[in-house]
């Protein structure tokens, strides 16, 4: 775990083995799947393996990041361009060649991105319990 958590803070990729480790500690409903297939585990560590490339790349094709990633150039695409959008990374896409090009933040926006990303995911896990389990929905602490 100790590996994983050093590579997450220096912002670097995290490799298949790390996190297959670190997956195998955790319980089954933390693995739960979303919509898509893949847990939200594999959507951090996905996210988390694109902001680390670009810190590397000033521009990447999306055949190369999918390869990176793991994941199909189509789907490297939809993330790219959904956390462009949430801004949550900065950069700009050409469709046409089909690269993706990087812009570097400051360390306090990609802080303040993260932190809204994590509170948004909070949110949605919340909406999908409260969907599942209506009678939680009006429990208070």
């Amino acid at each position: 775990m100790y590996t994983m958590l050093k590579s997450v803070y220096f912002h670097r990729t995290l490799s298949k083995a790390d996190v297959d480790k670190f997956a195998s500690t955790l319980e089954p409903h933390q693995l739960a799947k979303m919509g898509d297939g893949s847990t939200f585990l594999d959507r951090a560590i996905t996210e988390h393996n694109l902001l680390s490339a670009s810190k590397i790349y000033n521009n990447i094709r999306f055949e190369e990041l999918g390869a990176l990633l793991q994941v199909s150039p189509e789907k490297a695409e939809v993330m790219a361009s959904r956390m462009i959008a949430e801004e949550r990374m900065k950069g700009h896409i050409d469709q046409i060649e089909g690269i993706l090009f990087f812009e570097n933040a400051t360390a306090l926006e990609t802080w303040n991105s993260q932190v809204e990303y994590i509170c948004q995911t909070a949110n949605d896990v919340h909406e999908q319990v409260i969907a599942k389990y209506p009678r939680f929905e009006n429990l208070t602490a």
